[in-house]
């Protein structure tokens, strides 16, 4: 993959520092640095793309591995501050994004098949995108997959997971916490789990409106468990038995896993792990958890204590 140039670094050096000309000198060139910077941090951190497109930015060091074929069109922005995204094919995997596409920390993309991502599409924090049914078998090349694709100019609030043979339409936006299992159409927002239709995008609706609708986390689904239980009482047995068996089959660990077991005693138990771990908790429970109880899961009674509370509520 070819470097960049010096010329082409003063050239987009200059850019950026023109198109901030409203901004203070001083504040102009230290922005204008800090994005050639990115510029250049990019080819070190994507190197393992088959191809990459020109004016790709990196924000952080994401995970990037790459043992199928994965091309990347040009000005693409990928945070990995705060918390790594991944970017993962396996051998027979296919993940082609195109242009000006944004993905936010903490993403998951992982493509044992074939995941498509249109132009202009941006994706928010902590979502996953999976072909595959991970959780499902310990063997990675027997796993049950299904192609996914999104559209031009879709929009992935947080949170959100799409699932193994999903595809979004063009324009499409996807609500923060959904998930989605089957096609959404396009001009479309949708939300909720799993994801379905709750209005159709129309050129006069307010921008206002919309931006609350799409960050509108979709309430939990009613639980099958029997009665409402307050926060912080005793995590019931079968709870219990549950979030073990759904540890063990995404970090491949026994189901009698110790409560007090976290990321330190679980290898897999990474970033990555973490958004695998959520998505197997939410559909095993069907409950959406939210950012701050995310944060919150750092052992197995951790992840016990965080579904009896989503399942319970205030």
């Amino acid at each position: 993959m070819a470097g960049v140039s010096m010329f082409s670094l003063v050239q987009q050096l200059w850019g950026k520092f023109n198109r901030d000309s409203e901004l203070p000198l001083t504040m102009r060139g230290r922005k204008a640095v800090r994005y050639v910077e990115q510029l250049a941090l990019s080819r070190l951190h994507l190197r393992g793309a088959t191809r990459l497109g020109p004016r790709a930015r990196t924000r952080g060091a994401p995970f990037i591995e790459n043992r199928g074929t994965m091309t990347i069109g040009s000005d693409f922005n990928l945070a990995s501050m705060w918390v790594q995204s991944h970017l993962v094919t396996g051998p027979q995997g296919t993940l082609q994004i195109g242009d000006t596409v944004s993905i936010n920390y903490g993403a998951a993309i992982s493509a044992d098949e074939s995941i498509t991502i249109g132009s202009r599409v941006r994706i928010g924090p902590y979502a996953i995108i999976i072909d595959s049914d991970f959780h499902a078998a310990s063997n990675r090349a027997a796993k049950p997959t299904a192609p996914i694709a999104l559209g031009d100019d879709v929009w992935l609030a947080a949170r959100v997971t799409v699932l193994k043979g999903s595809k979004i339409g063009n324009g499409s936006v996807i609500t923060a916490g959904s998930v989605v299992s089957s096609d959404i159409p396009a001009g479309v927002i949708a939300g909720g789990v799993p994801a379905r239709v709750l209005k159709k995008i129309d050129a006069h609706d307010d921008p206002a409106e919309l931006a609350e609708v799409m960050h509108a986390a979709p309430l939990p689904q009613p639980s099958a468990m029997a009665g409402p239980r307050v926060p912080g009482g005793e995590v019931p047995p079968e709870v219990i038995q549950r979030v073990r068996q759904v540890i063990a089959t995404t970090f491949a660990v026994e189901p009698t896993v110790d409560l007090d077991a976290g990321p330190r005693q679980i290898p897999k138990w990474d970033s990555m792990g973490q958004l695998r771990l959520t998505v197997g908790l939410e559909q095993e429970f069907n409950i959406s958890l939210t950012e701050t109880q995310l944060m919150g899961m750092k052992s197995v009674r951790q992840v016990c204590e965080v579904v009896r509370d989503s399942l319970g509520g205030p």
